[in-house]
């Protein structure tokens, strides 16, 4: 592993890179930092543009960078998210997936649960909820990482010929709501974003409009929670027929913003801990800008072009580390998979 600092811009940026491996996070929506220092990461000897083939080949790594170290944690795995100072890692058992929990401070580590569709989700902010797709695109399962008890939420499936439901994310305030988005083509998906919750049953969140001809005139996707638990920021994607096309929040308590940043052809959205900064990535061509916004400000800056192609985890990706003051993103190099990081301090 090399850790190299760079300018890019005029802007400071920290890569992580190999000439053996390729590094990745994973999922913008989840946090793999220990603190701001210390991150867990995967790493892959191959990659062939297919994202099945970089996490079948991958292992979890402790990054330092401070120190420039790293050190394998479990191999044959990918990170599911990271909280505090406990890193929960899938190993991909020959049988059956297993949820590792992994202690940084102490370096024990211990089987928490098996299931043959664990994956990569959202915890609450207290640590102590996890939920994942149950497997056949409809099935909701939520694991309590205290006692490793899991329990099917809900099932939901859709009409033909976009049936599934997936991207479950429970709410980091309320381990009872849980987010999941109606999964299909977005020229023809005209309810994408839902909430479900086990005291008022499940309605979707953020209503798309039809053009004059009753064809979908707003693509909407690519969402993630506030710290807070009161909604989700999600993209209006540019290929939506009507305008104007952007960066949206859609509230549990059923209110729902129009566009409110649109300097960019975003593709994906994260918002930071401190509720104040987004970070968001776009569509090419040629090459996929990450851009940090102030919501403050309104300020909308581009802070990297980077490299990408249309599979994981060769998506910039943004998301932000514990303090908001550092954005990681995936940045497609000469072919290689590697990671970029750049401070917010030095942005705005």
């Amino acid at each position: 592993m090399n850790i190299t600092h760079e300018t890019v811009g005029g802007l400071p940026l920290v890569r992580i890179a190999d000439d053996t491996y390729h590094y990745s996070f994973g999922y913008y929506a989840t946090n793999n930092w220990v603190d701001e220092h210390r991150l867990v990461l995967n790493r892959s000897p191959k990659f062939d543009g297919s994202d099945r083939e970089f996490y079948a080949n991958a292992e979890s790594v402790l990054v330092d960078l401070q120190n420039e170290t790293e050190t394998l944690l479990v191999p044959h795995s990918n990170v599911a998210m990271v909280h505090g100072t406990k890193a929960y890692i899938i190993r991909r058992d020959e049988d059956m997936p297993t949820l590792v929990c992994v202690d940084i401070a102490s370096g024990e580590s211990r089987d928490l649960h098996r299931d043959k569709y664990l994956a990569d989700s959202t915890v609450t902010a207290d640590g102590r909820y996890y939920v994942y797709d149950g497997g056949d695109g409809s099935n909701c399962k939520r694991l309590d990482l205290q006692t490793g008890e899991a329990v099917e939420l809900f099932r939901k499936r859709f009409q033909a010929p976009f049936p599934t439901a997936n991207h479950f994310m429970v709410n980091p305030q309320n381990h009872r709501q849980v987010f999941f988005a109606h999964e299909g083509d977005t020229f023809y998906v005209s309810n994408r974003l839902w909430l479900y919750d086990e005291e008022n049953g499940m309605h979707c969140m953020a209503k798309q409009r039809l053009d004059e001809e009753g064809n979908l005139g707003d693509c909407f996707g690519h969402e993630c929670w506030v710290p807070d638990g009161s909604g989700l920021w999600f993209v209006k994607y540019p290929c939506s027929p009507l305008p104007p096309r952007g960066l949206c929040f859609a509230g549990v308590d059923g209110k729902q913003t129009n566009v409110q940043y649109a300097a960019y052809p975003y593709w994906h959205v994260c918002c930071a801990p401190n509720n104040r900064y987004l970070t968001a990535d776009t569509q090419g061509p040629g090459y996929s800008s990450v851009v940090v916004i102030d919501k403050e400000t309104g300020k909308e800056a581009e802070v990297y072009r980077a490299g990408f192609i249309w599979k994981h985890p060769a998506h910039p990706h943004p998301t932000f580390s514990p303090s908001s003051e550092q954005v990681i993103f995936h940045d497609l190099k000469d072919g290689q998979v590697t990671i970029g990081i750049v401070r917010v301090s030095d942005v705005f």
